[in-house]
C-alpha cells in the first residue's frame, strides 16, 4: 500500500503501523527527519500514536515536537 508522508508518497505492506513507514521515510528521506522529538500527524492535524495502523493512500506530517 501506499502512504503519504510529508508529501513524499511511501510503498509499505498492508496493515504497516506508523512505526514501519517511519522507518521506511527515514531510509528513503532521512535528510527531510527533524532532529530531536518529533511527532506525527494524519492530514487532519491528529497526533498519531507509533502503533497506529495505516490506510491507503494516507497523509502523514512528520513535525518537530514542541518541548
Amino acid at each position: 500500500m501506499k502512504v503519504i508522508i510529508n508529501h513524499h508518497p511511501v510503498t509499505l505492506f498492508k496493515g504497516a503501523r506508523v512505526k514501519e513507514a517511519l522507518q521506511r521515510f527515514a531510509l528513503e528521506h532521512g535528510n527531510e527527519m527533524p532532529h530531536g522529538p518529533y511527532m506525527v500527524t494524519d492530514g487532519d492535524g491528529n497526533v498519531l500514536r507509533i502503533t497506529g495502523r495505516l490506510s491507503e493512500n494516507q497523509k502523514l506530517f512528520i513535525k518537530p515536537q514542541n518541548t
